[in-house]
């Protein structure tokens, strides 16, 4: 049997991949290994990975603990993974300083280089026999990337990319920045260190070919965290939603914010969400997005600022309002209305293209809707078939009720014993 080496780097990212790996671990087509490359996420107390452990049994490790070859290596591992991690340490403020300075010191050392090179890499794979590696989409720049690739080059393995999350926008140039540069080579600079990359639609694919991908190598198979057969299964991982006993004979809305990076008009965004606010009717919560800080100061004063899960949010609420994360797919599963603001952001997104979604085109018009919902006095603008014709075209992959997960393992298992992609 083939094996696969999984690997891991943020939060957000395994919520794209950790279905995969249990598709992976269900069929059991090939042997998986799991494994985390950035040492200060902590793989004990994710929900997910907790989950999948559970479930099937599997070890979940930092990549550096994958192959231990020396004393350095028991050294750095104790210094980076361990000792922040010991309870009594962590309940002293100067020993938890101290142990996380150390932390600090070792990873970023020139040490970590010589002791994790390619040569390190190669020994790992062919240690554990690994026919082909699985990572998310990043740059080959961080972590030891560069030091894998390196090494899979050597060793014949191909490097399969799984996107970190759903593609929301049409356009190429989505970013303040890549407006500037108009880089028609972006993608091929970003990602063509891996060989093999899966995307969720057609749709996707043209884009990044258009920004310098291979046709060849882009695979198209579906969203692996929005597809029908994980998102039940993800929202029961989530447990008890603690938001479902609030009461209220308000209409509850969430606004997912996102960076000002991608276009967005902070001006639009803040006077509309101060309007909302002031509506006697309405409680309004702004969700900062995972990664960062909510994008504009002013927003503090605004609504109720929540970082309770995205999901759990989307689920107690009547109304989700949101211009750019993935998150408001999750919305349609809930049938939750979803208002999109196309004049919050200069970008094409993809729900606008299937009609998806409740257009607004400006301050008055985002009243008048919520104003409308709230009264009944109107239905929504879309309905079943332009929600199933996005999820069919966007979600997964071009197929109605295409088995998206078994489709992923099929692909990984192929590529794994030598086939084309």
């Amino acid at each position: 049997m083939k094996t696969v080496l999984f690997i891991f780097r943020e939060f957000n990212d395994i919520d794209h991949m950790i279905p995969i790996i249990y598709k992976s671990l269900q069929l059991n087509k090939y042997n998986v290994i799991v494994s985390c490359i950035n040492p200060n996420f902590n793989i004990m107390k994710d929900f997910r990975l907790n989950y999948i452990k559970n479930k099937f049994g599997i070890d979940i490790k930092y990549i550096h603990q994958l192959h231990v070859p020396s004393i350095m290596h028991w050294v750095f591992i104790i210094l980076v993974f361990k000792l922040t991690r010991i309870k009594f340490l962590n309940s002293f403020p100067l020993l938890s300083l101290i142990s996380a300075k150390l932390k600090q010191i070792a990873f970023n050392s020139s040490i970590r280089k010589r002791l994790y090179n390619q040569t390190w890499v190669e020994r790992l794979c062919v240690s554990h026999n690994v026919d082909a590696i699985l990572v998310d989409f990043g740059s080959i720049e961080k972590f030891i990337y560069q030091e894998i690739k390196s090494a899979a080059d050597l060793l014949s393995l191909p490097m399969i990319g799984v996107p970190h999350g759903y593609d929301t926008t049409a356009n190429d140039f989505w970013t303040n920045s890549e407006q500037v540069t108009q880089d028609s080579n972006r993608m091929e600079k970003s990602w063509g260190w891996v060989d093999n990359l899966i995307v969720a639609s057609a749709g996707v694919k043209t884009k990044y070919a258009n920004l310098g991908l291979k046709e060849n190598k882009i695979k198209v198979i579906g969203s692996a965290r929005f597809c029908k057969e994980w998102s039940p299964i993800y929202f029961s991982m989530l447990g008890d939603n603690p938001l479902m006993h609030n009461k209220t004979n308000h209409l509850k809305i969430v606004f997912f914010d996102h960076s000002t990076m991608y276009r967005s008009n902070p001006d639009a965004i803040f006077d509309t969400l101060l309007e909302i606010d002031n509506l006697p009717f309405v409680d309004l919560v702004i969700k900062p997005h995972t990664r960062m800080n909510l994008s504009d100061y002013r927003f503090y004063d605004i609504g109720t600022i929540s970082n309770e899960h995205s999901t759990h949010l989307i689920a107690s609420s009547d109304v989700v309002i949101n211009y750019m994360s993935s998150i408001v797919i999750d919305a349609y599963y809930f049938n939750k209305i979803f208002i999109y603001p196309d004049y919050f952001n200069q970008n094409i997104m993809r729900w606008e293209l299937y009609n998806a979604c409740w257009t607004v085109k400006s301050k008055s018009e985002m009243i008048s809707a919520l104003t409308n919902i709230y009264n009944k006095a109107s239905a929504t603008p879309y309905g079943t078939n332009e929600i199933n014709h996005f999820l069919t075209q966007e979600i997964h992959g071009g197929t109605e009720n295409a088995d998206v997960l078994s489709n992923y393992v099929e692909h990984i298992s192929n590529v794994a014993m030598g086939q084309t992609y």
